[in-house]
C-alpha cells in the first residue's frame, strides 16, 4: 500500500489527511493471478485503479478473433475514466487483464466523483488525466493507421521499454499490429542494421 498512499498524497492535490485516509479506508486491495481479468467486454467501469504491484494488458477482440493490445498498465499507474464517471450505465468493449499477479486498489467513482465536485485541485488532477487519456487515444489511432511496424516498434520500446523484458512477443506484436513472425523479423532487421554501424 505504500506506493498507494505515496501517490495519493503527491500526484492527486488532496492535501487534507483525512482525505488522503478515506480514500484508503474505502478503496478495495485486488489481488489478480496472471490470466485473471479485472473487467471483460460489456461491462461498466465503475471504478478507478491504482497498480500497485504487476502489469496488465488493456485490449480488443476484433470481429475476426485477433487481439489488439491498447496499452499496458504497470507499477505506479492510476486510472479513472472521467467519461465512465460521468455515464454510469456505460459498458465498455474492452478487455483488462493480469499478464502477471498484481495488486491493485479499486477506488469506487462515487468518491472519486465526490473529490471531482468538492475539491478543485482534485478536479484538475482528473482532468489533466482525461486529456493524458485523449491524448493517448488519438496517438494510438494515427501510430496504427499511418505509420510503419518499425516506427510503431520504436515507439513501444519508448514508452514501454522498461517493462519489455516482461511480456510475451505475442503481446509485444498485438500491441505494434504485427504477427510474431513479422516482429521477429523487424527485431532481427533493426538488431543487424544497429551492428552495422
Amino acid at each position: 500500500m505504500e506506493a498507494f498512499i505515496h501517490f495519493l498524497k503527491n500526484n492527486t492535490g488532496l492535501k487534507q489527511q483525512s482525505d488522503i485516509d478515506f480514500i484508503i479506508e474505502n478503496a478495495e486491495c485486488r489481488i489478480l493471478k496472471k490470466g485473471d481479468y479485472l473487467l471483460r467486454k460489456g461491462a461498466p467501469l465503475n471504478f478507478a485503479v491504482f497498480v500497485e504491484k504487476g502489469l496488465l494488458k488493456q485490449s480488443v477482440l476484433s470481429s475476426e478473433g485477433k487481439e489488439h493490445v491498447f496499452l499496458f498498465w504497470a507499477e505506479g499507474l492510476f486510472e479513472s475514466h472521467l467519461d465512465a464517471m460521468l455515464n454510469r450505465n456505460q459498458t465498455f468493449n474492452i478487455d483488462i487483464q493480469a499478464i502477471e499477479e498484481s495488486i491493485l486498489y479499486i477506488i469506487p467513482h462515487s468518491i472519486i466523483e465526490h473529490y471531482y465536485n468538492s475539491n478543485t485541485d482534485f478536479a484538475l488532477f482528473n482532468n489533466k488525466l482525461m486529456q493524458a487519456h485523449i491524448s493517448c487515444a488519438r496517438d494510438r489511432v494515427k501510430k496504427l493507421i499511418g505509420e510503419s511496424a518499425e516506427t510503431r516498434y520504436m515507439s513501444f520500446m519508448a514508452e514501454y521499454g522498461h517493462i519489455a523484458h516482461r511480456l510475451p512477443v505475442a503481446l509485444i506484436a498485438a500491441y505494434v499490429g504485427i504477427t510474431r513472425e513479422s516482429l521477429s523479423r523487424l527485431r532481427s532487421d533493426l538488431a543487424q542494421h544497429k551492428n552495422k554501424k
